[in-house]
């Protein structure tokens, strides 16, 4: 009579792999780890023979072995700024070339969620964290980023500075970026211009408009606090801001936007105020997104590098981009709006 019973086929070790090589459990690991100390002969047979028995390494027992696993964090600040989703794409594939997972998590600008995680992650046996946040961090959090490093964990701030505390840190020019953008709207003589962003808990923020200023300084304008609008990276904010200053009467030019949304929502304002872009107000946001060539009047924007910066994390993690501190440039793409 048939066995209508299921058999049950074990998965193959390390152990049988090492059987049909002739070699040991140990080389093996090795061989299949990645080491490179061994002759070619013996690695191509501990390949063939894991091939021909159908062995993957289990990676839950290799992250037991090494205390870590294959998994980046990337902590963004706000998960709907479009900025992150373009540095998500690029990161996640720069990881992957390197056989590493990306897990994303959204920070949405609380304190809290970046305190928790932190405090949990020795339980996620993390290889490395990206921190890709603008806002000003606690002490204690600081705190934590350090102990995770002493335990081997590689800590990377993105778009802030924290080489100060020994964090590999990756930036992008801001402040140099403000004054150029400033200093564009100056030549083309719009003034008095308005500065839109956010600031208070944003150190990026702060970048840029201290590089507002300083251009306006540098041209022999005094800074007019009124025409400093503090406002998050929102489409909703940067119309509600511009729609207020027209309503007080708020004499401008020209806004400087610190989010390609902000220069959206503040677009929108001008235009059911009845003013044109830019005949009546000259419009520049920063991060030069993918929507911004094509609406109208197309987004003159501040140029975000995605790709550039996911290749320097890249690089750090694999040891092979030195020092703290990394910079990208950022340049002025000129379209109609500005």
């Amino acid at each position: 009579m048939p066995d209508d019973s299921i058999a049950i086929v074990a998965r193959p070790r390390v152990a049988d792999v090492a059987r049909l090589a002739g070699v040991s459990a140990a080389t093996v690991s090795r061989i299949l780890n990645g080491s490179e100390m061994f002759a070619d002969a013996t690695r191509i047979r501990v390949q063939e023979a894991a091939r021909q028995l159908g062995f993957q390494p289990d990676p839950a027992a290799r992250s037991l072995r090494r205390g870590q696993g294959d998994s980046i964090a990337l902590l963004v600040g706000d998960i709907e700024q479009g900025v992150y989703a373009g540095l998500t794409r690029h990161m996640q594939a720069a990881l992957e070339d390197m056989g590493l997972d990306l897990l994303v998590y959204d920070l949405a600008h609380q304190e809290a969620r970046l305190r928790r995680f932190l405090e949990r992650a020795p339980a996620r046996r993390l290889r490395g964290i990206v921190l890709a946040t603008t806002d000003t961090l606690p002490e204690d959090c600081i705190g934590l980023l350090r102990g995770l490093m002493a335990q081997q964990v590689k800590v990377i701030a993105l778009r802030q500075r924290l080489d100060q505390h020994g964090i590999a840190s990756v930036i992008q020019d801001e402040h140099s970026a403000a004054k150029l953008a400033t200093a564009a709207l100056l030549r083309k003589g719009r003034m008095p211009i308005a500065f839109l962003g956010r600031i208070s808990g944003s150190l990026m923020g702060a970048e840029r408009c201290e590089g507002y200023r300083d251009a306006l300084r540098e041209a022999g304008h005094a800074v007019d606090s009124a025409l400093i609008w503090d406002a998050s990276y929102r489409y909703r904010a940067g119309f509600t801001a511009t729609a207020e200053a027209l309503q007080r009467g708020l004499a401008f030019s020209a806004i400087l936007a610190a989010s390609d949304e902000l220069a959206l929502g503040a677009i929108a304002a001008l235009q059911d105020a009845g003013r044109s872009v830019p005949g009546d107000v000259a419009v520049i946001g920063f991060g030069d997104a993918d929507w911004a060539a094509y609406q109208r009047p197309s987004l003159t924007s501040l140029s975000e590098h995605p790709a550039e910066l996911s290749g320097i994390v890249r690089g750090i993690l694999e040891g092979k981009a030195t020092g703290l501190l990394h910079e990208v440039k950022r340049h002025l793409v000129e379209r109609q709006s500005g």
